[in-house]
């Protein structure tokens, strides 16, 4: 075998590309127009009249962009956010936790899967939507009550009927759609 003399040759350095593809604000965010004008009067009038923004519920398919949209909000306002998925708050004291705990007065409660929360639980939320204090009976008969921080609820799910009405009533709806060629495109 007769050895090669040949050498490679010199290769150019490597492209970086940055691949997110998360929009960096709600302006940048493709598709569901209608959606996106009804979160922005939300926005405006709540900054306008210095109220919190309504509790919201996102509701579409897998993939179509409800936690990016449920966190574009959030940083639309400019206010700290807390992000938990439904079924991993399965006791009073995960709930306890987090609502004693939101970073600041009108803080952004984020709960994806909210479908996963259990219905209990959900009936104390609902309590503090609308007044930021909730009431239950502990394990030793005592009635407790725990105030929060005022704070906007940010739900995300892709069961639409699997809350309880009591629950589902208290958010303003915001169907999203799949996206149009032309958003795939874009």
């Amino acid at each position: 075998m007769i050895p090669s003399t040949s050498k490679a040759a010199p290769q150019a350095p490597a492209t970086r590309f940055n691949l997110d593809l998360t929009p960096s604000s709600l302006s940048n965010y493709i598709g569901n127009e209608q959606v996106k004008k009804a979160i922005q009067i939300n926005i405006n009038a709540a900054k306008k009249h210095n109220l919190i923004i309504p509790h919201m519920l996102f509701l579409g398919l897998r993939g179509m962009g409800k936690t990016t949209l449920a966190k574009l909000v959030a940083k639309e306002v400019g206010l700290p956010f807390t992000y938990f998925e439904g079924p991993a708050i399965k006791k009073i004291w995960d709930l306890n936790n987090i609502m004693t705990d939101l970073p600041a007065p009108n803080s952004i409660l984020i709960i994806d899967e909210i479908h996963g929360l259990d219905r209990k639980l959900s009936d104390l939320m609902h309590q503090a939507m609308d007044n930021f204090l909730y009431s239950y009976t502990n394990d030793k008969h005592k009635l407790m009550t725990i105030r929060t921080r005022p704070f906007s609820l940010i739900g995300m799910t892709t069961y639409e009927g699997s809350l309880s009405e009591p629950f589902y009533s208290r958010f303003d709806m915001h169907h999203l759609e799949p996206y149009s060629v032309i958003n795939l495109q874009t």
